[in-house]
């Protein structure tokens, strides 16, 4: 039961990771209040893991303990660049924006990396709840397996990402408008929108993921 209710939670943190990622692709206030409890489910996602936790205290660490360390502070700075640049929590100190894209933007490397780590893991666990998977042809699996890495290519291209990897380096070097920083107009909510985005960082978090994996 322990398993299956970490696989669970590991599905619903991926599907959120989909959603809160581009600001505007459902609203603004989702970002900020979607991305709070995404830190929550996250430490429970630790909480869940702890033995990982034992193992901090040895002093042979191996990659994926370092990796881990590395993603938790990426989200620590991540979590306080986010709430001292939002406005709905009362503080908006939109110098920090770039920074958050930034640690945005790495963080997602970090969560691919992460989830090649226990690609096996992820395997057995979506075998056993969707045995469909299991009668797929070798063809067909293939075709999608590459299909997914040239969406995850097309993602990192269109996304965004250089722009959000970059942003310490080119916002701040760009002129102020007159209200002292770039508008954004919202934008009625759109599903499509909604699954493109969803779609391109799917496709970019298993790219890394199987780089990952191959790597390994």
């Amino acid at each position: 039961m322990g398993n299956k209710k970490r696989f669970f939670l590991d599905v619903v943190l991926f599907v959120m990771i989909t959603t809160i990622f581009k600001r505007h692709v459902i609203s603004a206030d989702y970002h900020v209040w979607g991305g709070l409890v995404f830190v929550g489910l996250t430490f429970w996602h630790i909480w869940l893991n702890r033995q990982w936790l034992h193992r901090l205290a040895g002093k042979q660490k191996k990659a994926l303990d370092w990796l881990n360390i590395v993603l938790l502070f990426v989200w620590a700075a991540l979590l306080v660049t986010g709430i001292l640049a939002a406005k709905q929590l009362g503080i908006a100190l939109h110098v920090l924006k770039p920074y958050h894209k930034f640690l945005g933007a790495l963080s997602l490397l970090l969560v691919a990396a992460h989830i090649g780590f226990h690609w096996q893991y992820l395997k057995q666990n979506i075998l056993q709840v969707a045995g469909v998977f299991r009668r797929v042809p070798k063809g067909i699996a293939t075709v999608a397996l590459a299909g997914m890495l040239c969406l995850g290519g097309y993602g990192f291209v269109d996304s965004g990402f250089a722009k959000w990897i970059s942003a310490p380096f080119t916002v701040s070097a760009r002129p102020a408008n007159p209200a002292g920083r770039r508008q954004h107009t919202p934008q009625p909510f759109d599903w499509t929108r909604l699954g493109k985005a969803m779609a391109e960082l799917a496709g970019m978090l298993y790219l890394g993921a199987y780089v990952t994996k191959k790597i390994r």
